[in-house]
């Protein structure tokens, strides 16, 4: 029966009202005229849906008939084989029969049933049992070595995974050795750039000391020479004092204009200091003052060497990190491969074993070559194996040997940092010493002053 939508009073005609209408117990075509009847776009989209759903649930409902009409026609193919087969055999022994019939009408017929005719079918009766017989033997001797081909055959596969189980293990042994080779290949070669890199900043602080001590030097003739230059000074501000009841006052002006040079000299001269940057190392230190030369020595002695030894060892971290992340990376893609090797040969064997216990007649030959195929495989992998053992030996005793040159390494890295240390305690003893003199050829001229004014007064 067809699908009629009531329509609406009021409504124009061919406006129909579909909302409380369930589509799934409606058919084709009365989906198609609701279709029709339909103005609004929700409802043609809860059609259009519902065709969908229900073209959906045809394919899959079509998708195992199909998979089932295939073996109903393959067993069919099968049964019309086993029937062709029957017939063939129900052939074959009909004309066995009437040939057996006709042999015999003709023997009767003939009248040759006697004596000798019946002993030689006697006698051939008991050739064909005792042939009968050695095929029998025959048949039970290659049955037995079937099985213990079969047998055979299982302890060579478990053999086989065991030894793919061994292969794996030291190839992931293997790799991790070839890994770690790398790993410690790329900290020697950082560990002797950063040894290079040391050595250069030893010798640079080296250097440093030497200038340093040099200027200590300097320093101590440069006080030795200003005390000269005071005790002098002392001198003639005496002589001049004695010469002072004969002559006028302008003598002491000039004596205190004197102090005042020697004791603003290194006042001027950090002035200078002050307006100008600091010297270089082509000029002449003896024409310097003390915080002159004092500057000198803090600007000498600079860390940036130390900062960009930093700044490139957490480079090179940063770059063996990456590396170590790619060869990781490789080292999984490897170990994915092998495993996928190992499957299709596991693949192989299993589809070998089904093939023998499929055939119900094996020849002994055939199975003997793959037999024998199999094991040049086995061997194979066993030559296979004992190389990856030495190679891991070898390995192994690289890495020993990387490892004492690593601990050597790091002795020396040890060693120069030590140095490095007491250099600089060496270089702050030195500065420290500097100040002190300072300060104390500040004082002696602040007391030669002090003395001259009051003798002055």
């Amino acid at each position: 029966m067809a699908f009629q939508p009531k329509t609406e009073p009021g409504s124009p005609p061919g406006l129909h009202s579909t909302t409380h209408i369930n589509f799934k117990d409606l058919s084709i075509s009365e989906l198609v005229s609701v279709l029709r009847s339909s103005y609004e776009v929700d409802e043609f989209d809860r059609v259009e849906q519902e065709l969908v759903t229900r073209d959906a649930n045809l394919k899959a409902e079509i998708g195992p008939l199909k998979v089932k009409i295939e073996l109903q026609r393959l067993a069919t193919i099968e049964a019309n084989e086993k029937l062709k087969n029957k017939e063939k055999e129900y052939e074959t022994g009909k004309k066995a029969k009437e040939s057996y019939e006709s042999l015999l009408k003709k023997i009767k017929s003939e009248g040759l049933v006697g004596q000798n005719i019946f002993w030689e079918l006697k006698t051939m009766n008991d050739a064909l049992a005792e042939v009968r017989c050695v095929l029998e033997v025959e048949n039970d001797g290659n049955k037995n070595a079937l099985a213990e081909l079969r047998s055979k055959n299982l302890e060579l596969e478990s053999e086989n995974c065991e030894l793919k189980q061994k292969l794996l293990e030291e190839s992931n042994a293997m790799a991790e050795l070839r890994s770690k080779v790398r790993v410690l290949e790329d900290e020697k070669v950082a560990d002797k750039d950063a040894l290079a890199t040391l050595r250069i900043v030893n010798c640079n602080l080296i250097n440093d000391n030497s200038r340093l001590e040099a200027l200590v030097k300097s320093f101590k003739g440069k006080i030795v020479r200003l005390l000269e230059d005071g005790t002098k000074l002392l001198k003639r501000v005496e002589t001049e004092a004695d010469r002072g009841n004969h002559t006028s006052d302008p003598s002491p002006l000039q004596r205190n204009e004197d102090t005042h040079h020697f004791l603003g000299a290194a006042t001027v001269k950090s002035r200078r200091k002050k307006n100008n940057d600091a010297p270089s190392e082509s000029e002449n230190y003896k024409d310097m003052s003390i915080p002159e030369l004092v500057s000198v020595l803090r600007s000498a002695y600079e860390m940036y060497e130390f900062d960009r030894v930093e700044h490139e060892l957490v480079t090179r971290d940063a770059n063996l990190k990456e590396r170590i992340a790619m060869i990781e990376a490789k080292e999984e893609l490897k170990k994915e491969e092998s495993c996928e090797r190992g499957e299709k040969a596991k693949e192989s064997y299993e589809s070998f074993l089904k093939k023998i216990k499929s055939e119900s007649v094996v020849d002994k030959n055939s199975v003997g070559g793959e037999l024998k195929s199999k094991n040049d495989e086995l061997k194979a992998l066993k030559r296979k194996w004992v190389d990856d053992s030495v190679a891991l030996a070898q390995a192994r005793y690289r890495i020993g040997v990387l490892e004492v040159e690593k601990v050597g390494y790091e002795k020396a890295l040890d060693a120069l940092k030590m140095k490095n240390a007491e250099l600089e305690e060496e270089i702050e003893k030195n500065l420290k010493t500097i100040e002190e003199l300072m300060v104390e050829n500040c004082k002696l001229a602040y007391e030669k002053g002090s003395k001259v004014l009051s003798e002055n007064i």
